[in-house]
């Protein structure tokens, strides 16, 4: 069903994006403890 294959997909690009966003989020905050 072309659902569930969209459903896998976005999941895929949601996780690698959520990855991505923590990634930033740990530069950000060593950035501010740094000072």
């Amino acid at each position: 069903s072309r659902l569930t294959e969209d459903g896998k997909r976005l999941l895929k690009n949601y996780a690698r994006l959520k990855k991505e966003c923590q990634k930033a989020d740990e530069e950000i905050f060593k950035d501010i403890f740094r000072q």
